[in-house]
This record gives structure tokens, sequence and C-alpha cells, in this order.
């Protein structure tokens, strides 16, 4: 049983590297086009936003992935885990509760969407 999780674990963790390799490889932003970034994953999966107070070792070499366009799902901890580069220009990552349960961590999704200009 022991083995048959660690082969579970390790496939689904190869599959969420299969967009990080999608790109050119990069060591540098300035290696990328425009409308990219160098998306270089930590040494460590980040697994909360806490850990990106502390200082993460990164790997050495990156992938170029272009931004998320509107309306795209966009998730705060694969962007810390260089699985993409998050929203394009003048765009957030808001996020939308689902309207059921009461969990401190409340499940929802988050889309990337215009700023909106207050006035």
């Amino acid at each position: 049983m022991k083995v048959l999780l660690v082969i579970l674990v390790t496939l689904t963790y190869s599959a969420s590297q299969v967009n990080a390799i999608s790109g050119r490889e990069c060591k540098l932003q300035e290696e990328c086009n425009d409308g990219e970034c160098c998306a270089i994953p930590p040494l460590y999966p980040v697994m909360s936003k806490r850990m990106n107070i502390l200082p993460t070792p990164k790997q050495k070499i990156g992938h170029c992935m272009t931004y998320l366009p509107v309306g795209s799902t966009c998730d705060p901890i694969s962007q810390l885990n260089g699985l993409h580069c998050g929203c394009a220009k003048d765009l957030h990552c808001n996020f939308y509760p689902d309207k059921f349960g009461k969990r401190k961590l409340l499940p929802g999704k988050r889309i990337c969407e215009a700023k909106k200009m207050l006035n």
C-alpha cells in the first residue's frame, strides 16, 4: 500500500511539472520575450503563502512562460512554485469564495481580471 502511495505522489508531482518544461530554458528575465517571464521554481515546493516570507533557494534554470490572460485561473502558490508567471500586465488575480462552508481556508476560485479603479 505504501509503495502505491509513493508511486501516486511521484506521478502527480511529475504531471504538475509538465507546464514548467514547455517553455525555453532561461536563467534571467532578459532571456525571455515580451509578455513572458522566466519562471524559476524553488528547490523545494512551496506549500503555503507563509513560506513566501522566508528566503527560499531557487534552482538555477527556469523556463520562459507567457503571462496568464483575462479569464485564466490563477494561483499564487503555483506562481511561487514556478509553474506559471501570474496574470498579465494590468490584470489582477481576484478571489471569489464559494458561498458554502465555514472553514478558515475558504474554498473558491481565483481568476485574472482587469484592475478596478476606485474613484
